[in-house]
């Protein structure tokens, strides 16, 4: 599987997809302009991923804030893994102070057939 790298700014995470270990990592923030331009080549990656029968063994999620917008990118990025990949584990970063943060994480983990680990750090 071709391997995916999109370099994350100042309003956009960084997505990366480790393939020795099959991760798909987003860190960051995420507050672009047009989120459908962001995300584009994240969901046409994940397309060609599940075409070539492959799957994802780790999600790892790493966001300081992300806007509506993102949300609903995040949440068909989450539809398509769910639909394809039966065991994939999501590790779910937050900060301590980050109450919302949490929150969004547990509403993904209820709506979507994946595995989520909840990981709180200090700001």
């Amino acid at each position: 599987m071709k391997s995916l790298f999109i370099k994350g700014t100042e309003v956009t995470p960084q997505i990366s997809f480790d393939e020795e270990v099959s991760t798909l990592s987003i860190h960051g923030r995420s507050i672009p302009a047009n989120a459908d331009e962001t995300y584009r080549q994240l969901g046409e990656w994940l397309d060609a991923l599940f075409q070539s029968h492959s799957c994802i063994t780790k999600i790892d999620m790493n966001l300081d804030y992300f806007n509506t917008a993102s949300h609903k990118h995040l949440a068909q990025m989450f539809t398509q893994i769910s639909n394809n990949c039966n065991d994939t584990k999501v590790v779910w970063h937050y900060c301590i102070d980050d109450d919302e943060m949490k929150q969004v994480g547990e509403i993904f983990a209820r709506i979507f057939n994946l595995n989520f680990e909840f990981i709180s750090f200090e700001d």
